[in-house]
């Protein structure tokens, strides 16, 4: 597919034009629509996350019988990765419902492990439920989506590390100042550059995979993706996490690893 890498360069070369631009959008967005970014921010990360819980179960069940204790082999790392991305939804969730200065995770911890065995319990009695046929064409999804959770992380993090950008409410605290992205600072504990809330968002473009190539459905899942990473990346700026090149980065990074991957994992048949 190369509609996400072309999408992914078209951002970069904006954010190159506009770069000189950053300080003052930001400064004119900041504060506003509170409620809209603070939504944003509890969901932004969700489609993202629950690709680690969806998609090792589903490459679980839709593989073929084999003897009982090479199953059970195959069903721990499954489960045990289905299980992290559980937690790491309901963690999220009630992280940003609460809000961060006062969650408290060890309190929430017996709550938190209890709302991801329900998600891992509720995903494997629906996937159960299907019959492996209809399972298999779904493989591509689940393999691109993980191999993009793993791409995404190590990415973001290395660069937010590597470039050690202030944010935007960060300025003038500790003697943090304004920076370009550009400017590789080491680092420094700040980590503006790029956006993983922005970058995860618009994972959420993957699930476009579950649906036939070429159909309305998929066209339609990816434009949904799309529509949902831009407004949870205005949303990082309108609280003032991110300038307008964290996010617009973080979307070039997660777009042009779906379309290398979807290239990749071209071969449907291959994979069933």
């Amino acid at each position: 597919m190369i509609l996400p890498i072309a999408i992914a360069a078209a951002i970069v070369v904006l954010m190159m034009i506009f770069t000189g631009a950053d300080g003052a959008v930001s400064g004119a967005l900041a504060g506003k629509a509170r409620w809209f970014a603070r939504s944003f921010e509890t969901i932004g990360q969700l489609p993202f996350v629950l690709v680690v819980l969806v998609a090792p179960q589903l490459l679980f069940f839709c593989g073929k019988t084999r003897a009982a204790w090479v199953r059970v082999l195959m069903a721990v790392p499954a489960f045990a990765s289905s299980a992290l991305g559980a937690f790491f939804a309901a963690f999220q969730t009630a992280m940003y419902i609460h809000g961060e200065e006062g969650f408290e995770p060890k309190a929430a911890m017996p709550w938190l492990a209890l709302a991801a065995l329900a998600l891992v319990a509720a995903t494997a009695l629906v996937l159960r439920r299907i019959d492996r046929g209809r399972l298999v064409p779904a493989r591509r999804f689940a393999l691109i989506g993980l191999c993009l959770v793993f791409a995404d992380v190590l990415t973001v993090e290395t660069l937010k590390n590597t470039f050690g950008r202030a944010r935007p409410r960060e300025i003038g605290v500790d003697g943090a100042v304004f920076g370009r992205w550009f400017e590789l600072h080491g680092k420094t504990g700040r980590k503006s550059f790029p956006s993983g809330h922005s970058a995860y968002a618009f994972g959420a473009v993957v699930w476009a995979f579950l649906f036939k190539e070429g159909g309305a459905a998929r066209r339609k899942t990816f434009r949904l993706g799309l529509l949902f990473g831009a407004l949870t990346a205005l949303s990082r700026v309108l609280i003032a996490a991110h300038w307008p090149t964290d996010v617009t980065a973080g979307a070039a990074i997660t777009l042009a690893y779906v379309g290398v991957l979807a290239v990749i994992f071209k071969d449907k048949e291959r994979l069933a």
